[in-house]
């Protein structure tokens, strides 16, 4: 598993100044990473990709600051947002830089406690 920590914060420009996106709002990690994959389409697309693209999306939508992702979802993410990306260089940079350099974590099973 993956742990993508810092979903709400700001991306920024080559000044370190905050990106604004829609409704004059800061552009995020969650932002662009919901984006890309609800308007994730295409001729060779399945519907399988489809419901998988927005399952995704609606697993970051519900995240607060991070989220756990597995080496599948990931890997499926990064495809997303290269294939067509809907946003530009400095901001799919950005994500693909902060998705390359997650470090693969061990998440501990929950003890049952019956």
């Amino acid at each position: 598993m993956y742990k993508v920590t810092d979903l709400e914060k700001a991306l920024v420009d080559f000044e370190g100044i905050p990106i604004m996106g829609m409704r004059n709002k800061p552009l995020t990690l969650k932002t662009v990473l919901m984006t890309e994959l609800g308007s994730y389409q295409g001729r060779e697309v399945t519907g399988d990709q489809l419901v998988k693209a927005f399952s995704l999306g609606a697993k970051i939508y519900e995240s607060k600051d991070d989220v756990e992702l597995d080496d599948e979802q990931l890997k499926f993410i990064k495809l997303v947002i290269t294939k067509i990306p809907l946003f530009t260089a400095l901001v799919i940079g950005q994500v693909i830089l902060k998705l390359d350099a997650l470090k693969k974590v061990t998440i501990p099973p929950v003890l049952d406690n019956k």
